[in-house]
């Protein structure tokens, strides 16, 4: 897992979903160089539309959160707690926090505890 493959890297474990991810890619204009964007501007969509759809692959996708956020590489931990969970536990549309727990690994849930904090949220 490297910073500059992160966001190939996770679709390429969803190609039955490529359309999804290129018609976002072309709605927010995110350029793919800027990976905390792509995280939170498009893999966070696609994370909530999972959760609600496909137990199997909400399972794959925060398993990859959980991989980040065991990586050595500080950028790519940021990515997934500010990128990806952060952003979810931020969202004003809705509380995903409830739906995507039971798939959060031990690490990103102690991401969640820890921001929680911050934020007067109680997902638990």
């Amino acid at each position: 897992m490297t910073i500059e493959t992160l966001y190939d890297d996770f679709i390429k474990m969803f190609p039955e979903d490529n359309s999804f991810f290129q018609n976002l890619e072309e709605d927010t204009g995110v350029e793919r160089d800027t990976m905390m964007l792509m995280f939170s501007m498009i893999v966070c969509p696609y994370l909530i539309k999972i959760v609600h759809e496909d137990q199997e692959k909400a399972k794959r996708a925060f398993d990859f959160i959980e991989q980040m956020e065991l990586s050595e590489n500080s950028d790519i931990i940021s990515i997934a707690e500010v990128g990806v969970l952060e952003t979810i536990m931020t969202d004003d549309h809705g509380n995903y926090m409830e739906r995507i727990i039971p798939y959060l690994g031990k690490e990103s849930l102690e991401s969640v505890k820890h921001m929680s904090q911050f934020y007067d949220l109680n997902p638990f």
